[in-house]
């Protein structure tokens, strides 16, 4: 697992979203379990300091414990609107240490291997993620912030939206319609191209190093 580390990352979160489209009520308390078990695997692989590795994973079972606590017992909060924002607000946050942490264990390798790459690459993927969990937390506040049809939408939607917009795809089918949120998706965009241009070309590049040494 240490060796490959990153490529279990990389193949999981394929699979994840994969899988997330095709996940109904029946499969709820599942994805959260699938989910938080990657990253725990990928960071608990790291050899981190023992501080940090306890706040990233209590971000993580705070989120998914909470999550799953709501499904399995019917818990009902006094305002549900605040206990939903808490909730994907956790899941934001663990998925942002979980980027922060990835990257800088990425680039402070001495070698860049094959799994590295994935890595580099699984981050992107993350970063997907935290935008959807993002555009989540901004439509409990602003809820007309999306032209989605009827104002519902689910996890697997805002997961599609932000790839297309990380990828500069556009299509057009989702669009934002406030201020934030159309900041938001621009800085996504960005930021997107600038990660593949700079951060995953210097990464091959130092891979491309290492194989002549």
């Amino acid at each position: 697992m240490q060796e490959k580390k990153y490529t279990f990352l990389f193949v999981t979160l394929i699979g994840f979203l994969l899988f997330l489209p095709l996940a109904d009520d029946t499969w709820a308390p599942i994805w959260p379990l699938l989910f938080f078990g990657m990253l725990y695997s990928t960071l608990d692989a790291l050899d981190l300091p023992r501080k940090v590795f306890r706040l990233a994973v209590g971000l993580g079972m705070l989120a998914v414990g909470v999550h799953l606590l709501w499904i399995w017992t019917g818990f009902n909060p006094g305002n549900v609107v605040v206990f939903e924002f808490i909730v994907v607000l956790l899941y934001f946050l663990f998925i942002a240490a979980c980027i922060v942490l990835f990257l800088l264990h990425i680039f402070t390798e001495k070698e860049v291997t094959g799994d590295t790459i994935k890595g580099g690459i699984a981050v992107y993927f993350l970063a997907g993620l935290a935008f959807a969990f993002l555009f989540d937390l901004v439509l409990r506040v602003q809820p007309g912030a999306l032209n989605l049809s009827g104002g519902e939408f689910t996890l697997a939607d805002l997961t599609y939206y932000s790839f297309v917009t990380l990828t500069t795809l556009g299509y057009g089918d989702i669009a934002p319609q406030t201020p934030v949120m159309r900041t938001l998706a621009y800085m996504e965009a960005a930021l997107g191209q600038v990660y593949i241009a700079v951060l995953i070309a210097r990464l091959v590049g130092r891979l491309g190093i290492s194989k002549k040494g």
